[in-house]
């Protein structure tokens, strides 16, 4: 069934990158290429964000934190209560997923984005994979 009235989906934004040979860091840590490119909101307009972290082969066993945040004027917003968390083993994988939803301020631009940190100390990953999708819908 379509949009009903003048609401919908206005446009997707998404991300998906590889890097290779991570240095996951203690804080707060957005590796190159993990966010969107920037997206100017109109008037009613809503972000339906999904995004998730992929791990691969850590050479150390920590866990590891992930969560959603967009930029907007020149300030990290977290629109999640906890981040996801994942113990992954040495030589070992794994997946984590999150998902929030944030009502737009019209004329505001943003730049939404991924956080993966590992706050028990750093390791070294073979590759880390994120990849995001933001819909941006408009409601009635």
């Amino acid at each position: 069934m379509g949009a009903h009235g003048n609401s919908g989906v206005v446009t997707v934004l998404s991300y998906e990158v590889a890097n290779s040979n991570l240095l996951v860091q203690f804080g707060p840590f957005t590796p190159a290429g993990c966010e969107t490119a920037e997206y100017k909101a109109g008037p009613g307009e809503v972000a339906i964000i999904t995004a998730n972290v992929t791990v691969y082969s850590p050479n150390l066993q920590f866990h590891t934190y992930f969560a959603p945040y967009y930029v907007v004027n020149m300030q990290s917003v977290y629109p999640i209560s906890f981040y996801a968390i994942q113990q992954i083993p040495v030589g070992g994988a794994g997946t984590i997923q999150h998902q929030a939803t944030v009502n737009l301020v019209a004329g505001a631009t943003y730049k939404f984005r991924s956080d993966i940190r590992s706050p028990n100390g750093l390791y070294t990953a073979a590759q880390v994979i994120c990849r995001g999708v933001v819909t941006i819908g408009k409601r009635d």
